[in-house]
């Protein structure tokens, strides 16, 4: 399996990747949470970075190369009876379509059922989430104002796949969201076999 959990930053989606990880029991040979942090974190590490003031538009270049290599580790060198979640904001642009479609096409050359995920919840509730203390440790983007604007200016990808689940987790701990998704992922490999 391939599962891809995408929404705007601090919507919860490496808090319910943890959760499927520590739930997914004999569903996988193994499952690996490699959220959008794992890849932008020995880049952000380098810099003054408070998820508040924006960063320079250069590290993103770098970031780049970072999730190259992951991606091309992920494809050659990872077990093939692995499966793997991914995370990631993605705005509603071309480049990131195409970065979307870079992801199915790894579930394709890995021969993984394809899983995304489209994360959502109510302002309010994701306005309070950005503001968890755990996500200024991880270097994650805090800026509760900006939110808003990132909303209006950027969207939110609403990517084209016949798998694609949609779910609001507005009222769904992050046990139950793995719950959910984990048994869509079930449904899908037993379809696939």
């Amino acid at each position: 399996m391939l599962y891809y959990l995408i929404g705007y930053p601090g919507v919860g989606k490496h808090t319910i990747g943890k959760a499927m990880v520590a739930q997914a029991g004999g569903l996988h040979e193994r499952l690996v949470l490699v959220d959008n942090h794992y890849v932008n974190n020995p880049i952000f590490g380098l810099l003054d970075v408070d998820g508040i003031k924006p960063l320079p538009p250069e590290v993103w270049a770098q970031v780049a190369k970072v999730s190259d290599a992951v991606t091309t580790t992920i494809r050659e060198l990872s077990p093939p009876g692995w499966s793997f979640i991914k995370t990631n904001y993605l705005a509603d642009r071309p480049d990131e379509r195409a970065g979307f479609e870079g992801v199915a096409e790894l579930a394709r050359a890995r021969d993984s059922v394809f899983l995304p995920v489209s994360l959502r919840c109510r302002p309010e509730e994701h306005v309070r989430r950005l503001g968890d203390p755990a996500r200024a440790e991880r270097l994650k983007w805090r800026d509760r104002e900006g939110l808003g604007r990132l909303i209006q200016e950027k969207g939110h990808l609403e990517p084209d796949h016949p798998n694609l689940m949609d779910l609001d987790v507005t009222r769904l701990n992050p046990d139950e969201a793995a719950k959910l998704i984990l048994a869509r992922g079930q449904l899908l490999m037993a379809a696939a076999d």
